[in-house]
């Protein structure tokens, strides 16, 4: 193969590498809809919510489910939202209260969508299964695949 040849195919492979600084703010809502929808809404009129247009370039809400006690309903979501020319990604697992509300969150976590099996939610990862125990209410802290995570309230500042 000749150098030219060489060059030029590293250049059409450099041409699928995703552009994430372009901040193109794409919004992707998955689940059981309303419901999904107006778990993400709330989560973008709070100050530490979701990220604001023109900061980001891709963000998925999924909402994973509901979280049913004899105190409380939970609902549960699961944030990743890429940004910055190198693609990073921040990853939230968001808590909801029975009025649709944000209550707090996991952050920095690893992408990972976990699900709900009973008070449980449960990430199984390439080597790992971590269940986490929600019986008793939202921990502190977490443990998922070796590291901690806390549990932080979100700033309750509308900013409809």
């Amino acid at each position: 193969m000749t150098p030219a040849v060489v060059a030029l195919l590293g250049l059409l492979a450099w041409s699928d590498v995703p552009d994430c600084g372009d901040n193109a703010s794409t919004r992707t809502v998955i689940g059981a809809q309303p419901i999904a929808s107006r778990l993400y809404q709330n989560l973008q009129n709070i100050e530490s919510g979701a990220w604001r247009d023109g900061t980001f370039h891709t963000e998925r809400f999924d909402y994973i489910g509901t979280l049913l006690s004899k105190r409380s309903t939970k609902y549960v979501g699961y944030l990743v939202t890429t940004w910055g020319a190198a693609c990073r990604a921040t990853v939230r697992v968001v808590f909801f209260d029975e009025d649709y509300w944000p209550i707090g969150q996991y952050g920095g976590l690893p992408m990972i969508k976990p699900s709900i099996e009973g008070d449980s939610l449960v990430w199984k990862g390439d080597g790992f299964a971590e269940h986490v125990d929600l019986t008793e209410g939202l921990p502190t802290e977490i443990f998922v695949d070796g590291i901690t995570y806390r549990f932080s309230t979100p700033s309750q500042i509308h900013v409809q």
